[in-house]
Formats: C-alpha cells, structure tokens, sequence
C-alpha cells in the first residue's frame, strides 16, 4: 500500500501549531535515576497515586535499574507491556510475532533477555508483581501474556540480577511491578477502549475506592483479535481486585487476587502454517502484604500463592502450584548512614501433567526451598553508597547455595554518579527441565550460577540525562536445548561469557520536545539464539498545551541486529527496523472528567521485517480508542 499519504498527514499534526523551543525551563531537579513518564500524568490525572517521587527507587541504592511509569505503559504503542519495557532499554530485548498474543507453544514469542541471559521460556528472568515472584510452577517462568498494565504504577527493571535480595531465577535480571492505590479520598474510575485492524478490540478498566482507612482497587482488561495471519487469533481476559486496611498510622495490611484466562493459537511458520494448535491457560495469584513499624524496625510479611491450569491441542494438560512467604526486616542507623535489612523466606512447587487424550500421567516431584539474607547499606559521607549481601539459600534437591553481592554508587558532584556492583546468582532446574519429555528431560541436571559485573557513569544536567555502563557475565552450567523431538536433549553448559556496552540519551525541559535514545551492543558468544548482538531505542515526543488539555504526538523506533534463530551462529535474521507512532489530545471539562482520543500507528513505514524467522511481522495497522477518567 502507498504509505506517503499517511505519513504526510502523520507528521503534519507535529508541524501544525509547533513553536521554538522556549529553552530549558524550570527543571524538576536531577533524580539519580530519571522516570519514563513523557506524559505529566499527575496533572491530567491527579486522582491516582502513580510515581510519587520520594517513593524508594530500590532496596539497593547501587542497583540502576530502568524505572517506567504504568502510564507509558499503557500509552505504549507497542502490542504489549513487556514490549513497552523493551522500548525504555536497549539492553533489554523481547521478541515478538505479530498484533496477537505472544503464546506458549513452540513459536512462541515474547522471549525476555536482559543483558544476554533470559529468553524462552524466560526462566532467568525473575517478576515479582507487589513483592511475590510470579512464575509457573512446573515450568518455572512468567508468562509473558499475563501483565495487565490496568492498575500498575511502575515497573523496575534491575539489569545483572540479584539472588541475594530476590533468590532463584533472578540471574540476568528481575521485572518488578507495583500496582496502584488510590491517592485521595473518594470514588475514581478509568475506562479506555480502543478499536483497529484485524478485528481488534481492547478493552481496560480501573476503579480506585478510599474511604478513610480503607483503600480499594478493581482492574478488568480484556483483548481479542483476529490477528494479522491464519491461527494467530487470541484472547485474553484479566481481573484484579485488592484492598488495603490502615491500622492506625503505622501500619497496613493489604490483599490482591488477580485471575487470568488465554486463548491463542501457534499460526506456525509462513510456509507450514497452523490453524489448529490452540492453547488455553487460566491462571489465578494471590498476595498479601502487611508492613508495620515496630520498635524502630520496618516489618513487611508477604505470602502469595500463584495456581495455574494449561491446556494445549495435543492433549496435553497441567496443573501447577507455587506457593511462599516472604519476611523483611530493616532498621536505620547512625541518622540514616547505616541501614540493615534482614529477610527470610520460602517457597513449595508442585503440579501434575497428563495426556488427555491417553490419560497417562507424567511423574512430578516436588521442589522446596528456604533460605534467609541479610544487606548492610553504608553512607559514609553524602553522596556515597556501599552495599554488601549475603544469602544463604537450601533446596530440597541440591541442599545449600550460597550467593553474594557488593555495589558502590558515588554522586563525584550533583550532576556525575558513578557506581558499579558484582552480583553472585543462579537458578535451579524446573520441574519441566528434570521430568517431563517436552521434548526432552534429564533429571539429572544442575543449577546455573552466574556471575554478573558492570560499571557505569550517569551525567544529569536539568536538561538531559546521559548514561552508559560496561557489564561482564560468567555464567556456568546454563541449561540448554539441542536438536528435535524424538533426538532432543537438555544438558548444562560448562562455562559462557556474555560482554556488552550500553548507553542512554534523554533530553528533558526543552519544551515542547523531548527526545530519548539509548543503544546497546553485546557478544554472547555462539549461544546466540535470540540474544541480538546489537540494539537501539529511540523515541521522539511534541507537545502542546491547550485551553482544556494537552496534545501529544510520540514516534517511536526500534533497531535489532544479528539476531540468531539457532545455537552455533546458523540462521541469521535480517535486520528489524520499524516506527510507530501515536497521536493524543487529553482534555480535562470543568467538572473534572478526563476526555483523551487517540490514535496508535504501528508500522509507519510499513516494512517487512521478523524477530523469529519465517514468523512475519504486520504491515501498517492502527488502533484508535477513546479515554475516560471521571
């Protein structure tokens, strides 16, 4: 199709109305670590508790983590929220397979790798959602389906991982996701539903409820499409309730349940497609949280219980239980210059497999785990940070692993920040890896450790923020799979390095523009399936204040090079390049009710392109929605 129409009246809307750029401004300070919020959503929405900046960015001052609001989440113009995340990083990758779902079959996408480690099924990966890790229990990783941005507030992002905070399955890196309370006192309630090609409908909705000491959240989300290829159909609906209760001023206690349910389809490769391999999934996580403050220590106890179902064409079906609590303790010393946290936990895993066809029934034994930690937080004169941790973790199978860290952040003068960390982790075989044969399994299997450094400088003038940080990992014992069914295997590799760079650009107050670019480059060796040598990010934003509200027109570009889709450096990808863009105008009456239309175009340039191969990605499309807050 010819394009040049649409992108002639595309970028039009920047250039109507557009004036100089009013110079820097008033800054908003210099945040060692800046927030991707290219809205001000607290002005459009001052309602809702989102991103308050004297929040704690981390337990860990010297992690950097890469911080996003739930508002770019949810104004993304990409298909889902882990490939939002992947936009605000460039050492973040997640492959996709077109405007559907990312699926759990064979060809299934949205794969996580953070600075080389990760990928399908994501087991490396470590989410944690309000404190809880949220994994399958017999597969042992998130799935990547499952997040509805409806009710967060951030995501964090903390690059190297960090066993000793986080434990098992947090080697490249761990995915944390709070969610929202209300802020004021009242009822509030945000409805958005939006329309576009190949049938797509989505559909969100967020109710935030405080009266007094109680605050109360209510999410549903809900999206379907026929997809941009035969059998890449899919649909998912999500629910979330939670309450919290103030116990008087020190304390709170708060619940959440969050149920799930997929259907989807493997469209298969181009030229062997599918129109029958479907895939259903319902899957239900409860968490709980009380924090406290008692005799000068800050308390918090979190258990969850996460329960899932899986059904696929072939008849299989599982069943999957995870279950553990999670007790912190931190104290301050010295006014504020020393801080210890002290913690404790466990987790039980277990599940059942069947054929539904054969009714045979696949052996599962169960894991547990225990294990408690300690961080010594020094400042010994402003500015400077040193963090040191143990953990000392015991598994039922492969008895006592013990892990460490140490970090330094040093603010040289307002505007420099220095800091590096060496982090010692590893994650223990899933129940899928040791017993089951899809399609293969080896019980004999060991954990992976892994050994992750990095370097970095941060330069925050008002106007923008540069960074750039060097990582190193030694990872052994990696658990890999070779070959095919029926001559299939998984075995632990001995020894793999994993190098990169990689470095941001955000230009801030230099109204109405701003800009972001960060890129990344890295070796990983011959292991290189789906982990690109090389990365870039870019997104470019034009605003315009109004009588009534603001006008804002985003494009958004990504770039991925030498993507591999076997070991060994066989079956090299062609190069992705593709834009986005999207177009909003958010009016607020003067009764107070949030108006904000939209457009989302994907694929401006309308180029052929795919993250696994023969998987093609969709032409030009669009989505078009209208957003209500009241």
């Amino acid at each position: 199709m010819d394009i040049k129409p649409v992108l002639i009246a595309f970028l039009a809307v920047i250039a109507v109305g557009a004036e100089p750029p009013a110079g820097t401004g008033p800054g908003s300070g210099t945040p060692s670590i800046p927030e991707r919020d290219l809205i001000d959503t607290a002005a459009i929405y001052p309602d809702y508790e989102i991103l308050v900046i004297d929040k704690p960015i981390s337990k860990d001052a010297t992690h950097r983590p890469t911080v996003v609001a739930g508002e770019q989440i949810r104004s993304t113009e990409r298909t889902t929220a882990l490939e939002a995340l992947s936009q605000e990083s460039a050492d973040i990758y997640v492959s996709s397979r077109g405007a559907g779902l990312h699926g759990v079959s064979s060809g299934a996408s949205g794969g996580i790798y953070i600075r080389g480690l990760g990928g399908s099924p994501n087991s490396q990966i470590l989410v944690v959602e309000d404190g809880a890790p949220d994994y399958m229990g017999i597969f042992g990783h998130p799935i990547p389906d499952a997040f509805s941005p409806a009710l967060i507030d951030r995501v964090l992002v903390i690059k190297g991982g960090d066993g000793v905070l986080y434990g098992t399955n947090a080697m490249g890196g761990i995915i944390a996701i709070e969610n929202k309370w209300p802020g004021n006192n009242g009822v509030s309630l945000d409805h958005d539903a939006a329309y576009g090609t190949f049938n797509t409908f989505r559909d969100r909705i967020s109710l935030f409820c405080k009266n007094g000491a109680i605050d109360a959240v209510g999410g549903f989300s809900s999206f379907s499409t026929d997809g941009h290829r035969d059998g890449a159909s899919g649909s998912s609906t999500a629910g979330q309730i939670g309450v919290r209760f103030h116990l008087g001023q020190s304390a709170t206690l708060s619940l959440r349940d969050k149920a799930i349910h997929l259907n989807g389809g493997d469209p298969g490769p181009a030229f062997h497609p599918y129109t029958d391999r479907w895939f259903e999934v319902l899957r239900n996580t409860f968490t709980g949280r009380l924090k406290m403050s008692l005799i000068d220590w800050n308390l918090s106890v979190v258990p969850w219980f996460n329960f899932g179902e899986h059904r696929l064409y072939d008849g299989f079906f599982s069943r999957d239980y995870t279950a553990g609590t999670t007790v912190e303790a931190t104290r301050s010393f010295l006014d504020s210059k020393i801080e210890l946290l002290l913690g404790a936990g466990g987790d039980h895993i277990d599940g059942l497999v069947t054929n539904r066809i054969t009714d045979e029934t696949e052996t599962v034994k169960p894991m547990s785990g225990g294990s408690a930690y300690s961080q010594l937080s020094v400042s010994p004169k402003p500015g400077l940070t040193l963090v040191g941790g143990v953990r000392a973790y015991y598994s039922t199978r492969y008895g006592y692993v013990p892990l460490y860290k140490a970090g330094i952040a040093w603010g040289v003068f307002q505007l420099l920040t220095l800091h590096s960390r060496i982090t010692r982790n590893f994650r223990q075989p899933t129940l899928r890896e040791l017993y089951l044969p899809y399609p293969t399994a080896n019980p004999g299997l060991k954990p992976e450790h892994a050994t992750n450094w990095d370097a970095g400088i941060e330069l925050s003038p008002r106007f923008l923020h540069l960074s750039c940080s060097v990582y190193k990992t030694w990872a052994q014992n990696l658990i890999k799979y070779f070959g095919m069914w029926p001559s299939a295997e998984v075995v632990n590799i001995d020894q793999m390095e994993i190098s990169g760079i990689e470095g941001e650009l955000e230009l801030k107050a230099w109204n109405p523009f701003r800009f972001f670019l960060t890129g990344c480059w890295q070796n990983v060796g011959r292991f290189t399936k789906q982990n690109p040598g090389a990365k870039a990010n870019v997104r470019g934003e034009w605003s315009r204040t109004m009588a009534h509200g603001v006008l804002v027109c985003a494009v958004s570009g990504e770039w991925v090079h030498d993507i591999y889709m076997n070991n060994y450096c066989r079956d090299q990808l062609d190069d992705v390049l593709v834009f986005d863009g999207s177009l909003r105008y958010k009016a607020v009456s003067p009764s107070d009710i949030t108006v904000e239309p939209y457009v989302l175009v994907r694929n401006l340039l309308d180029s052929q392109y795919e993250y696994i191969k023969y998987y093609s990605m969709p032409g030009l499309h669009f989505l078009a929605g209208l957003r209500l807050g009241i």
